[in-house]
C-alpha cells in the first residue's frame, strides 16, 4: 500500500511502505470517520490508512496541534501568518503540489455561504440546498445515504447540517476540534485575521462581504443570479380570475425565489464543475476516479445540479487535507522558518568559515605562533559557522527567529511575495491576481486588478467590519514585512530551537578551540 502523499510530488516526510489498516502510528484508529466514506469503499489507499508523518500521534504532537489552530480555523480565516491560507497555500505548491485542493474547497464554502445570505436576504428557507444533500434525491436505489448525509459535517463550522438545523444561531466558531481537543487563541471571533497578504486579504473580503451584502458581493451575485421580480410581475398578463392580484403576485414572487436558488446552485455547480472537477481541465482537484465518476454520474442524474452534488469531492479534499496535508504543513511551518535553498546557503559559509577556522588554528598549531591567546582569535570564526551549520540541519534562522521574520516560502517569489501563485504539478500557470485564471472570483478579481497594481506596495487593512483601515507599507528598501510571524505558539517554537542553536554552537566551537589551544605547538619553523 502507497503511503505517497494523495496531492502528487515527492514528501520527505512521507514514510515509504508502510502499511496502516486504516491507522496512524501509535495505533489511533479513525474508527469515527469510517462512516463518511462507506461510498468510497475502493479508495486504495483509504483516507486514515496514510500516516501524516511519522509520530503524529504522539503526545508531543498532539500537546502542539492543541495550541495552534486547526484546519477549520485557518479555512475560517482566522488563522495568522504562517498559519493562514497564504502560508497553506504556499506549502501545498512547494510541497504537495496540490495548492488547487485549497483554492476549490475556499471557493466552495464561500458559494455556500454566499447562498445562505442571499436567501436570508430574500426571506427564504434553505430547504432547496437542505434537501440536495449528496446523493439524497437523485441517486438510484443502493446509493441512498441520507443517513450518511444527515452526519456529513460541514466544512465551514465543522458541524452537522442536523446539528445547524436544530440550532440555526449557533456560530461557526464553535467548530469540532478534529486534530486537537483543546481551544486555541487565536481563534476566538475577536482575535486578529491575517491581512498581510492578498489572497488572504481578498478571502476575507469575500466572506465578510458575503455575510454584510456589501457592493463586493451585490457585484458578484446579484449580476450571476439577480432577477428582477417586478418585470416578471408586469410581464404576466393572464392569472386566473378566481384568484385575487395581491395573491397571485405573492405565488409568482416565491415561484421565482425558488427557481433563483435553483439557479444559483446551478451556476456554482457549473462554476466549480468545469473549473475543479472536469477531468482534464488545468486546475483540476486531486480526487480519485471512482469519486468523480459518481459526481458525473449524479450529474446526468439530477434535475438540477446544485453544490451538494460535489460534496463527495468537497469531503474528500477536506479529510485529505485534515488528516494528511494539514499536519505535515504544522510541522513545517512549527520547526522551521527557512527554505530549503536558504539553508543549503548557510551550509555553504558555515563550512567556508569552520574551515577557514581550522586552517587558521592548524597554522597557529604548527608554527607554535606566540603568544598562544593568538589561538582564541579563531574563535571568531569557529562561532559563526558553528551557528549556520546548526541552521542548516534544523532549518531554523537564528536572527530571523528572534526578529520573528518567516522565510520558508520567500524563495518561492522573491519579487512579489504577495503574488498569489496558480502553477500546478502539469506546469500550467494561471492566477486569479493577474486574471490569467478565470474562475468563480474571476470578475471580482479583475475588477480589483487595477487597484492592486496602483498600491502594489502597499497593503490595505480593514478591521472586521469593513471600515476605513490604515495604509502600512509592506516593502522597504527589498525588505518586506509580509513575512512577519503573527502565532505566537510558533515564534515560541523557532525562538526556542534558535536558543538551542546557539547553545549547541557555543558548546561546540569552545570545546573544539579549547582542545587546540591546549595542544602543544610544533614549532615547525625550527
Amino acid at each position: 500500500m502507497s503511503t505517497q502523499p494523495l496531492l502528487g510530488g515527492r514528501n520527505p516526510s512521507v514514510v515509504n511502505g508502510s502499511i496502516r489498516d486504516n491507522s496512524i502510528d501509535g495505533g489511533e484508529l479513525y474508527s469515527r470517520e469510517e462512516h463518511l466514506w462507506n461510498p468510497f469503499v475502493r479508495l486504495d489507499p483509504s483516507i486514515g490508512s496514510r500516516m501524516a508523518f511519522r509520530g503524529v500521534s504522539r503526545p508531543k504532537w498532539k500537546r502542539r496541534f492543541e495550541k495552534l489552530p486547526t484546519l477549520d480555523n485557518v479555512l475560517n480565516l482566522k488563522g495568522l501568518f504562517p498559519l493562514c491560507i497564504y502560508g497553506y497555500k504556499e506549502y501545498l505548491e512547494m510541497f504537495e503540489y496540490g495548492d488547487n485542493d485549497l483554492e476549490f474547497l475556499l471557493n466552495v464554502m464561500f458559494m455556500d455561504r454566499a447562498a445562505r445570505m442571499w436567501s436570508l436576504r430574500n426571506g427564504t428557507s434553505m430547504s432547496y440546498f437542505d434537501k440536495m444533500r449528496y446523493g439524497e434525491d437523485h441517486l438510484g436505489e443502493g446509493l441512498n445515504t441520507g443517513k450518511r448525509a444527515s452526519a456529513i459535517y460541514k466544512v465551514d463550522g465543522n458541524r452537522s447540517e442536523t446539528e445547524e438545523q436544530n440550532q440555526p444561531n449557533n456560530d461557526d466558531s464553535n467548530t469540532d476540534k478534529r486534530i486537537g481537543k483543546g481551544d486555541n487563541k487565536s481563534s476566538g471571533l475577536n482575535q486578529p485575521r491575517c491581512l498581510q497578504h492578498t489572497i488572504c486579504k481578498k478571502y476575507i473580503q469575500l466572506n465578510d462581504s458575503a455575510k454584510r451584502n456589501s457592493i463586493y458581493y451585490g457585484n458578484f451575485f446579484n449580476k450571476m443570479m439577480k432577477q428582477d421580480l417586478m418585470d416578471k410581475e408586469k410581464t404576466q398578463t393572464s392569472f386566473n380570475p378566481g384568484t385575487s392580484r395581491s395573491n397571485f403576485f405573492t405565488t409568482q414572487k416565491e415561484t421565482n425565489k425558488t427557481s433563483d436558488e435553483e439557479n444559483y446552485g446551478l451556476k456554482g455547480f457549473n462554476e466549480l464543475y468545469s473549473e475543479y472537477i472536469q477531468k482534464g481541465s488545468i486546475f483540476c482537484v486531486a480526487i480519485p476516479d471512482n469519486v468523480r465518476e459518481q459526481i458525473e454520474l449524479e450529474k446526468r442524474m439530477a434535475m438540477t445540479p446544485s453544490l451538494r452534488t460535489i460534496q463527495g469531492a468537497r469531503e474528500y479534499v477536506y479529510e485529505t487535507m485534515r488528516q494528511e496535508t494539514y499536519p505535515r504543513f504544522i510541522k513545517e511551518v512549527y520547526l522551521h522558518n527557512i527554505g530549503r535553498q536558504s539553508a543549503y546557503r548557510r551550509l555553504a559559509l558555515g563550512l567556508i568559515l569552520v574551515i577557514s577556522a581550522l586552517g587558521t588554528e592548524l597554522s597557529l598549531l604548527l608554527y607554535d605562533v606566540s603568544p598562544k591567546e593568538w589561538r582564541i582569535i579563531c574563535f571568531l570564526a569557529m562561532f559563526p559557522g558553528c551557528v549556520l551549520l546548526f541552521s542548516f540541519a534544523y532549518r531554523v534562522d537564528v536572527w530571523y527567529a528572534f526578529a520573528g521574520v518567516f522565510r520558508t516560502f520567500y524563495h518561492h517569489d522573491k519579487n512579489r511575495f504577495d503574488t498569489l501563485h496558480g502553477n500546478n504539478a502539469h506546469g500550467n500557470v494561471g492566477s486569479a491576481e493577474t486574471g490569467k485564471k478565470k474562475g468563480l472570483f474571476g470578475g471580482i478579481f479583475s475588477r480589483k486588478k487595477k487597484q492592486d497594481s496602483q498600491s502594489s506596495n502597499r497593503n490595505v487593512h480593514r478591521d472586521n467590519e469593513g471600515g476605513g483601515g490604515a495604509l502600512r507599507d509592506t516593502e522597504r528598501n527589498g525588505v518586506f514585512n509580509g513575512n512577519r510571524v503573527q502565532e505566537k505558539n510558533v515564534l515560541k517554537s523557532h525562538r526556542k530551537i534558535a536558543t538551542k542553536i546557539l547553545v549547541l554552537s557555543l558548546f561546540v566551537s569552545s570545546i573544539v578551540v579549547f582542545v587546540l589551544y591546549a595542544i602543544p605547538g610544533a614549532q615547525l619553523y625550527r
